[in-house]
Formats: structure tokens, C-alpha cells, sequence
């Protein structure tokens, strides 16, 4: 893509999260203070290393499945730090684990990792993306967003999530795209469809800090 001029010549940032689900897990075994660690240690090491456009003009934020949720926990939690956020089949899950018992079953042992085994009720509310799409500040700047996901995903609540996600944004004029394709979870949608939210996160970025944090 940068080669055809697609998008502008780019440093890409890959961290590996391992199962954290980017959320603070201060326990002792836990996981330690993934969500800090992401949305300021890493930004600012990145920005001392590399010869970045260090503000939002500069900045994206991305991720797929565990990654799309990722994004969007850090990227609306830090408006200011961001111009977007691509989330492609983000795992956005809903804030109960669901009144279905298989259901439950197998949608705490995605999360039993990071909010106990059983289940803190209280904690999975907390790192809900939903909750927080509720408490937004209308008065700061929030990043354009880009969700994408296959309508054959394995995970229905991936589909069904990300359009709640869109109409939570859109009501709050957050510009915000939605793309629902013939896809499954898979790499083979991820290597296709990280291209186009690539091309759209470039054309909001710039080669200048123009914003306050500059």
C-alpha cells in the first residue's frame, strides 16, 4: 500500500497483548496494567524511538478480534492521543455473560483469564465496551472509527456488537464507518479488509501537529 501510494510511508507498531484483553489486571498472577501500559508507556517509548508524528494528526490505532476490542478500550479511552480507530471483527461482547447456561459456559472461558474464575460480575461490567460507550464525554474530541466484521463470523455477538457499536457512535456524532462483509473469523478477511480501513485512516492523518499535544 505504500509503495502504490496508497497510504503514507508509516511506522507500524505490532505489541503482543498475549490473553490480557488490554484490560488492568492487578492481581497476583494477573496480567499486570496491560490497559496503562498500551495507552501511555508504549505511545510515549514509541514516540522517543522513532521519528513519529507525535500527537493525534499522527496517530492510529487498530486491531482485530481481541485487538478491535483493544482499540476501541484505548483508543475512546484516550481521544485526545488518536485521529482514528480501526477495529476489523472486533470482540465486543455484551455486559452480561448471557442467561443462556451453554452460552455462559463458553463465554467465561474467553474471559475467566482476565475477570476471574467464576466470573467478577462487577469487574467484566467495568472493561465492558458498552458501559463505557454510555459515560462519554460530549465535549472531547473522539477519534473517527472504522469497524468491520464478516457476517459468518463464528462469534455472532462480533456482528451483532459491532452494529450496536456504529449506532452508539452515530448517536453521538462520532463519524463512524461500518462495513459488513461475506466473511468468516478468519486471517484470510483480516489480510483483505485491513487494507481498505488502512486507506481511510490515512486520509485523516497528517504530516504535522496541528493539535495542542504537539
Amino acid at each position: 500500500l505504500i509503495n502504490a501510494g496508497k497510504v503514507p510511508p508509516s511506522i507500524v507498531v505490532m505489541p503482543d497483548a498475549d490473553s490480557s484483553w488490554y484490560v488492568n489486571d492487578v492481581r497476583p498472577n494477573g496480567h499486570g496494567r496491560v490497559f496503562d501500559a498500551f495507552r501511555t508507556d508504549l505511545i510515549a517509548s514509541v514516540d522517543r524511538s522513532y521519528r513519529t508524528v507525535a500527537c493525534k494528526d499522527g496517530r492510529v490505532i487498530g486491531g482485530l478480534s481481541m485487538g478491535g476490542y483493544g482499540a476501541l478500550l484505548i483508543g475512546l479511552a484516550e481521544p485526545e492521543k488518536f485521529a482514528a480507530i480501526f477495529s476489523l471483527s472486533g470482540a465486543v461482547f455484551p455486559e452480561n455473560l448471557s442467561d443462556d447456561p451453554k452460552r455462559r459456559v463458553w463465554l467465561a472461558s474467553l474471559f475467566r483469564g482476565v475477570h476471574g474464575d467464576p466470573i467478577d460480575s462487577a469487574r467484566l461490567k467495568q472493561w465492558n465496551i458498552f458501559d463505557r460507550l454510555r459515560t462519554f464525554d460530549r465535549t472531547r474530541d473522539y477519534p473517527h472509527v472504522w469497524l468491520s466484521t464478516g457476517d459468518d463470523d463464528a462469534f455472532p455477538s462480533i456482528v451483532s456488537g459491532s452494529v450496536r457499536v456504529f449506532q452508539m457512535l452515530q448517536r453521538r456524532n462520532i463519524p463512524t464507518e461500518l462495513r459488513i462483509d461475506d466473511a468468516g473469523h478468519h486471517w484470510s478477511y483480516w489480510q483483505k479488509s485491513i487494507e481498505p480501513a488502512l486507506i481511510w485512516a490515512s486520509k485523516l492523518l497528517r504530516t504535522e501537529c496541528t493539535t495542542a499535544d504537539q
